[in-house]
Formats: structure tokens, C-alpha cells, sequence
């Protein structure tokens, strides 16, 4: 079976071709009627008749047509290459692994739709879509995401302003707020200064050795407590202002590079729907992405079971399928001492030895050690306190 990289790659040839054939029919189009139109000329105004023309006209429609029988070969031909890839990654005996009895609601997955919509920027098709399905996809949601999306288009376009704005509006919240998430606040602050930071290599990119210096000392100072080290690295460049200079340097050659700005957008992306309590990736994307990947090992299941329900009393497989690591998921936790899954009052601790067990368990051994407040690993020899234990967040 062809992999997924094959796949993309003749779905990209088969558009590449597609554009191709439009713009050669086009022109070729365009060039019939120009020639017509001169040939309209020639008998309305040079007295040339129709007989003394139609030779020449006949054999241009001839040859235009073989370019069009051409043009469209070529397309087919491709386009053929990738339906029979399709064929391969989907096979038509896929339905032996649909279950009968797993009921799928139509409003949830119709909801999920809509959202996926807005989640992409595409706001025309998810308001026609809501209207056309009948689901309600709230007015909070619909414009947390038009401005994360805002934000990205300006991302993409080398703009910073308002992704820094966006940034010091969410640090000055998390800093006044009363339960502050120390991991939360130091991934805004990185936010900011990876954005400063490519404000700053924009103005080397163009000689301005003063603004850069200047927008250093504006704007950098206040991270020296966490990227000290990369101040100074970058405050080295001002030696190479200028992108020639930069390129021709093996040191600092990499704050050329686009994957920085790659990057910065991936983390404004994950902080962005982490402050707005959403995932990431839209589910839409996850459950097909994952599905397609699970589908091969699914049919060949189905094929050696022979359409046998696999399915456990908990309504998941009795298998495990390996899916990439981007969907290994680990929301729940079960304590291996209890055996119960943990909650937010009663959360997965990490020990010092690694191991991770419910804070209700740590206590209960703490209440029958002597040793108190020291405590064993019931998993290793290592002794531990519960100062030392950290609260672990899947």
C-alpha cells in the first residue's frame, strides 16, 4: 500500500495539472477568437471572401482541437493516477468495518462540522452550513476564533503588532489573576519574546543596526530572567546587519530561517485555543486523520474475524491500533494503588523517583509510614515527601 506522503503528492500533481490545463484552453480559446475576429476583419473591410479564408480557418479549429485533446489526455491521464490511489488507500470492502450497532448522532456530528468551519476561517460557509443543517454554533465561539485566525493571517503576512498586543493583553491577565498557572504564564511570556524576537531580526534584515539596538533595549530587557543566553546571541547579529551579511555568516544564518516564523505561529495557535478552552486541532481533522490511519488495520481485522464484534462492554475495541504520536491522548489517569481514575480534587502526584500515583493514595501511605513525613514508592526503593511531589496535568 502506497503511504500517506504518496497520496498528497499526486493529489498535488493532479491539481498542478488541472491549472495547467485550464491555462492552456484559455489561452488557446482567447487565440481562436482573436484569430476569427481578424479574419472577420479581413472580409468586412479587405473585400476577402469567405472561400478565400475558410481553408486557413479550418485547418487553426483543427489544430486547436488536437491542443485541446491533448490538454485534456494529459489531465485525465493524472487524474486517473490519482483515483487509483484513492482506490488503494480506501478500499471498496471498507464497509466490513462499519458496526451496525454504534449509533452516531446526526446534531453532534453535524455540530462538529460548523465548528470546524469557523475554527478554519471559513465563516461564509459555517454561517450556510448552520442554516442548511440547523445547528447553533455559539456567537463566543464563532468570534474567539475569527480573532485567532486574524492574528494568524497577520502571522503569516510577517506582521507582528497584533500578536503582541494579543500576547501582553493575556500575560497582564494571567498576571492578575488570583490563581495564577505558572506553565500558562511562562508560555505567553515566551510567546512575546519569540515575537520580539523576529521583530528584531526583521530590522537587522534591513541594515537598521540604530532601530534594532534601540527595539532591543525597548523590548527585550524585561526576558533577560529566562533568555538571557539568547539576548546575547542575538545582540552578536548587529555585527552582520543586513541579509547578505546574515546569510554569509554560518552563526547566525538560522535567524533567516522561515520555519522560525513556522513556529511562533504553531505556539500562538496552541496557547491561543489553550486560553479560549479549546483543543488545538479541530475534532473534525483528529477523528478523520486518525480514522484514516486506523482504516487498514481495521479492514484486515475485519477480514480475519470475518465480521465478529471485537468491541468490548465499554464500547471500545479489543485491540490496539498505533496511531501517530500528535494522537496519543492521556485525559484520564488511573492511580495503579486504587485503581480509580483521578480528579481535580484528587490529582495524579509525580513522584521524585518518576512514578505517579493519586494524592489520595500518597496520603494513605503517609497515615501508616512511621517514617512520616517521609514515605517508600510502592513501585521502587525510593523514599519521598509530599513537599517533593508535583501535580501532574495530561
Amino acid at each position: 500500500m502506497q503511504t500517506d506522503s504518496d497520496l498528497v503528492e499526486n493529489y498535488e500533481r493532479a491539481s498542478k495539472k488541472q491549472k495547467t490545463t485550464i491555462n492552456i484552453l484559455t489561452s488557446e480559446i482567447d487565440n481562436l477568437i482573436e484569430y476569427v475576429e481578424s479574419c472577420k476583419n479581413q472580409i468586412q473591410n479587405e473585400g476577402k471572401s469567405i472561400k478565400d479564408i475558410g481553408k486557413d480557418v479550418i485547418t487553426h479549429i483543427k489544430n486547436t482541437h488536437t491542443k485541446f485533446q491533448q490538454a485534456h489526455k494529459e489531465f485525465h491521464s493524472q487524474l486517473s493516477k490519482f483515483g487509483k490511489t484513492i482506490n488503494e488507500k480506501f478500499p471498496p470492502d471498507q464497509e466490513k468495518i462499519i458496526q451496525d450497532k454504534v449509533k452516531l448522532s446526526e446534531d453532534i456530528i453535524n455540530q462538529i462540522i460548523a465548528e470546524h468551519f469557523f475554527r478554519e476561517g471559513n465563516t461564509d460557509v459555517g454561517e450556510l452550513f448552520e442554516k442548511e443543517a440547523g445547528v447553533t454554533v455559539s456567537n463566543d465561539f464563532k468570534e474567539q476564533f475569527r480573532e485567532l485566525n486574524a492574528i494568524s493571517q497577520s502571522l503569516k503576512r510577517k506582521e507582528i503588532s497584533r500578536a503582541l498586543e494579543w500576547c501582553n493583553c493575556h500575560i497582564e491577565k494571567a498576571r492578575n489573576h488570583d490563581k495564577v498557572d505558572e506553565k500558562e504564564f511562562r508560555d505567553l511570556r515566551m510567546l512575546a519574546f519569540q515575537l520580539h524576537k523576529l521583530q528584531y531580526v526583521e530590522l537587522l534584515v534591513q541594515n537598521d543596526s540604530k532601530k534594532a539596538i534601540q527595539y532591543a533595549r525597548d523590548n527585550l530587557q524585561s526576558f533577560s530572567d529566562q533568555n538571557i543566553e539568547e539576548i546575547k546571541y542575538l545582540m552578536g547579529s548587529i555585527l552582520y546587519s543586513g541579509r547578505d551579511k546574515l546569510l554569509k555568516s554560518e552563526r547566525y544564518r538560522p535567524l533567516l530561517d522561515e520555519s522560525l516564523w513556522t513556529e511562533v505561529l504553531r505556539l500562538f495557535k496552541k496557547i491561543g485555543c489553550r486560553r479560549i478552552n479549546q483543543a488545538m486541532e479541530s475534532p473534525l481533522y483528529v477523528s478523520i486523520t486518525a480514522g484514516y490511519q486506523a482504516v487498514p488495520t481495521l479492514i484486515k481485522l475485519a477480514s480475519v474475524t470475518q465480521g465478529m464484534d471485537l468491541r468490548t462492554s465499554s464500547e471500545q475495541l479489543a485491540i490496539e491500533i498505533d496511531l501517530d504520536d500528535e494522537f496519543q491522548y492521556h485525559s484520564i489517569f488511573s492511580c495503579p494503588v486504587t485503581k480509580e481514575q483521578t480528579t481535580p480534587e484528587n490529582p495524579p502526584l509525580l513522584l521524585p523517583c518518576n512514578h505517579v500515583l493519586a494524592e489520595s493514595s500518597v496520603k494513605k501511605i503517609l497515615s501508616t509510614t512511621r517514617s512520616a513525613p517521609k514515605f517508600k514508592c510502592p513501585y521502587c526503593p525510593s523514599v519521598s515527601e509530599l513537599v517533593h511531589c508535583k501535580v501532574v496535568h495530561f
